[in-house]
């Protein structure tokens, strides 16, 4: 996973980075963080089912920042677009 610091290399500034604990079910709490920062795009490493969980959170409650899955690899598995 990438670091603010790898990041800011780029020009990206992170405006949080939350965590979640492994199995975790309701994300509601961390997707109303997520919204609250107001983020251009919103990057998901968690594993298959837990993404699914927060991806459908974010659109709940209307965050509309792209997103991007990835695997506990790092490897893209997904994309959504603002929306």
């Amino acid at each position: 996973m990438s670091s603010p610091v790898e990041f800011a290399r780029y020009g990206i500034k992170v405006a949080a980075d939350q965590s979640t604990e492994a199995g975790q079910a309701d994300f509601a709490a961390d997707v109303s963080k997520i919204k609250a920062a107001n983020p251009d795009a919103v990057f998901v490493y968690l594993n298959e089912e837990e993404s699914a969980r927060i991806l459908k959170e974010l659109k709940r409650q209307g965050v509309t920042a792209a997103a991007d899955r990835r695997d506990d690899a790092g490897r893209p598995e997904g994309r959504r677009t603002r929306g």
